[in-house]
């Protein structure tokens, strides 16, 4: 780990990606800064269809970074932001790289990422009448007026209540427990009782 990043506890990982949810190249570039070559891709996508001819190698260095930053010690969360419309850049990045590091995090016995649920006070009607609201993540689809991203909050989570919520996602699986997310944590709303009215968990 760089020394740089030992003491870094916030992070906001930009990817490298395809950009394949930006519609106006000439605005982005103006805005946020970037190089010809997007342009240029912008233009074969719209003549050819088809993702950038470097696109395995754009995955693969996302996924390293984004690696890389989870493995800083004081981590507590990061933003993970993409310009891409690809799932593969997307939630399976995430996916991916919270599996790798927590199997490290578990064996060193610190504390596992799990990716935080979506609490902004948005609605579809926002941007275009479109869904952004994806399950845990902010997936906002290019249109007319705006540019497409991929936005995902990844939280670090005290142990115990990582092993809590695998407990009841189990005990949800068997139809033992039912629970609903809050802003805190998940708790259960309701159990079955056992034969003798006592609470039954397994």
């Amino acid at each position: 780990m760089e020394d740089k990043l030992k003491h870094v506890r916030h992070a906001l990982v930009e990817a490298k990606c395809s950009r394949s949810g930006i519609i106006n190249p000439i605005d982005y570039l103006v805005n946020e800064g970037g190089d010809i070559e997007l342009i240029l891709d912008y233009t074969k996508r719209l003549l050819q269809d088809s993702k950038p001819t470097n696109y395995l190698q754009l995955k693969f260095q996302t996924l390293q970074t984004l690696k890389h930053v989870l493995g800083s010690g004081r981590l507590r969360s990061a933003v993970y932001l993409t310009r891409s419309i690809y799932d593969e850049e997307n939630e399976h990045i995430v996916d991916i790289a919270l599996d790798a590091m927590n199997r490290l995090h578990v064996r060193d016995r610190k504390d596992p990422f799990d990716v935080a649920p979506t609490n902004l006070a948005i609605s579809g009607q926002d941007i275009d009448d479109k869904d952004v609201i994806n399950g845990h993540y902010i997936k906002i689809p290019p249109s007319g007026n705006s540019n497409g991203c991929f936005v995902a909050l990844i939280i670090r989570q005290p142990r115990e209540q990582a092993e809590m919520a695998g407990i009841l996602n189990r005990c949800k699986e068997k139809g033992l427990v039912d629970y609903t997310e809050t802003e805190d944590n998940r708790l259960p709303k309701s159990k079955k009782k056992g034969k003798k009215g006592r609470e039954s968990i397994f």
